[in-house]
Formats: C-alpha cells, structure tokens, sequence
C-alpha cells in the first residue's frame, strides 16, 4: 500500500468516527437505562 492509499484508509476511518461521534452527540437519552441492583438471593434459595 502506498502513501495515498494509506492517507484515503486514514481519511475514511477518521470521517466514519466524527460522524459517528455527531450522532451519538444528538440523541437525549438521559434517562438511565441500566438494570436497577438486584440481590443474589433472589435467584439462590
């Protein structure tokens, strides 16, 4: 692979992450949506 084709895979790879950064930026999930705490005696006996 040449210079060129190394800076165009760099380039591609850099654009999809700032795109992708800008997106995840918008959405407004602020809630939490993790599962609450549970206690392990709830699944033993």
């Amino acid at each position: 692979m040449d210079i060129l084709g190394l800076i165009a895979v760099l380039g591609f790879g850099l654009t999809c992450f700032g795109i992708g950064c800008s997106i995840g930026k918008d959405s407004n999930h602020t809630r939490n949506n993790r599962p609450s705490r549970q206690t392990v005696s709830g699944y033993f006996v």
